[in-house]
C-alpha cells in the first residue's frame, strides 16, 4: 500500500512526472518561440542596415509605401480591372 502511495505521489504529486512533462513541453515551446524571434530580429536588423546604408533601397521604400515622387515627376495611375 505504501508503494502505491509513493508511486502516485511520484507521478501526480508536486514536482512529479506530470509537472515535469508540462515543464518540458513548455520549455520546447519557448525555445521554438525564441528561435522565431531571433530570426525576426535578424531580418529586421538587415532591413535597418539597408535603410541606413542603401539609398536606392530607401528611395524604393519611400516611393512604394509613402507614394513619394521627385520634383517634376508625374504619377500615372493605371486602374486595375
Amino acid at each position: 500500500m505504501l508503494a502505491a502511495g509513493v508511486a502516485v505521489y511520484a507521478i501526480a504529486g508536486p514536482y512529479g512526472y506530470l509537472d515535469y512533462s508540462e515543464i518540458k513541453a513548455e520549455r520546447i515551446r519557448l525555445e521554438a518561440r525564441i528561435a522565431e524571434l531571433e530570426q525576426e530580429n535578424r531580418r529586421l536588423q538587415l532591413q535597418i542596415d539597408r535603410l541606413r546604408n542603401d539609398s536606392a533601397y530607401l528611395e524604393r521604400i519611400a516611393r512604394e509605401r509613402l507614394g513619394m515622387v521627385k520634383p517634376n515627376e508625374r504619377v500615372v495611375v493605371v486602374p486595375r480591372k
